[in-house]
């Protein structure tokens, strides 16, 4: 018999002492808690950047937070030669806002590479070559 009682967020059973539990109460608590941990389970991967504009990175489902970034070159830095511009080669997006130069879709995100909005930015997240990183969560 299940529980006479269910915690608040997942509804797992609560036993009291006079509840009798049965092997399926606890395979069904079980299944319960492994959706709940898969969906806290990062997606991990890399593309190589095309040098494009825009570029889609798909990763089958819309994330709730991303981060991209890539090996071995600063998150920021100044074009030598123009030193008015901010290089941007780093990316934070959720569904609460977005670094500029990168957006979620609904089946990844979208990354941008060249100049920005604005005379001093640039973006750096799809450089023709350059392997980029992302830690994806659903």
């Amino acid at each position: 018999m299940p529980s006479s009682q269910k915690t608040a967020h997942l509804s797992l059973n609560s036993w009291s002492g006079a509840d009798k539990p049965k092997m399926d109460d606890f395979n069904a608590d079980n299944l319960k808690l492994d959706a709940a941990f898969h969906q806290l389970t990062p997606v991990c991967g890399s593309y190589v950047g095309d040098g494009k504009i825009t570029r889609a990175v798909d990763l089958g489902f819309r994330p709730k937070i991303c981060l991209v970034y890539t090996d071995f070159v600063p998150l920021l830095r100044m074009n030598p030669t123009l030193y008015t511009e901010v290089q941007i080669g780093f990316a934070i997006l959720s569904e609460a806002g977005c670094s500029m130069g990168a957006s979620l879709t609904d089946t990844g995100i979208s990354v941008r590479s060249g100049a920005g909005e604005y005379d001093y930015e640039a973006f750096f997240l799809n450089s023709s070559g350059q392997t980029y990183y992302y830690i994806a969560f659903r």
